[in-house]
């Protein structure tokens, strides 16, 4: 997906699809001769290749790809501490230039609880990243959503979450969670456990 969006060429309707097909398999080259690798996700891959083109063209009419695979960073307030961070996709919103931080799993998606008690941080922290200019390339602007696009390819092809109301909240707590968490290392007397509950 990274390449397909990266690269010049059509990326709507047949010639889209035909294009993402194409580039997948560039990319699943080295495991196309595993049969049971082959056999699991290559169809998985067309379903998902087929609903992400008509999926583009849908949201090209309110969202442009403002960022793909992009790497950021930023001195985290209050601490020396640099969080570094790479972005799967960041989309702006045509109308009110916002941004919506998206994450592409192909595994189980975060539940709203886990993301709101601090186990999912990720997509809070992307957010402050992209909120303060982080994201080489990308000004900085305000994040209206983010979503996990859960792509197996079964069916449901995709499955889309949103698991944060109140995303200014959620992203503040994200940061003041990392900021405790570095206070707390930073402390000589704080052990580094090797599996902490």
């Amino acid at each position: 997906l990274e390449l397909f969006l990266k690269e010049s060429g059509p990326k709507y309707g047949e010639e889209g699809l035909a294009r993402l097909i194409a580039v997948g398999r560039r990319v699943f080259e080295p495991v196309l001769t595993q049969p049971t690798v082959y056999a699991f996700w290559w169809p998985r891959f067309e379903h998902i290749a087929r609903w992400f083109v008509e999926n583009e063209k849908r949201r090209a009419e309110k969202y442009e790809v403002a960022a793909v695979e992009s790497w950021a960073e930023a001195n985290v307030p209050d601490t020396d501490f640099t969080l570094v961070a790479k972005a799967d996709r960041i989309d702006r919103k045509r109308e009110s230039g916002t941004l919506e931080v998206i994450d592409y799993k192909t595994g189980n998606i975060p539940t709203a609880k886990r993301v709101a008690a601090g186990f999912a941080p990720q997509l809070p922290l992307e957010a402050w990243l992209a909120e303060v200019g982080g994201f080489k390339g990308l000004a900085a602007a305000a994040v209206e959503e983010l979503i996990f696009w859960e792509l197996k390819g079964g069916d449901p092809v995709q499955k889309q979450r949103k698991p944060v109301k109140d995303v200014p909240h959620t992203v503040a707590a994200a940061l003041e969670g990392l900021q405790r968490l570095v206070a707390e290392f930073t402390q000589p007397s704080t052990p580094y456990l090797s599996n902490p509950r």
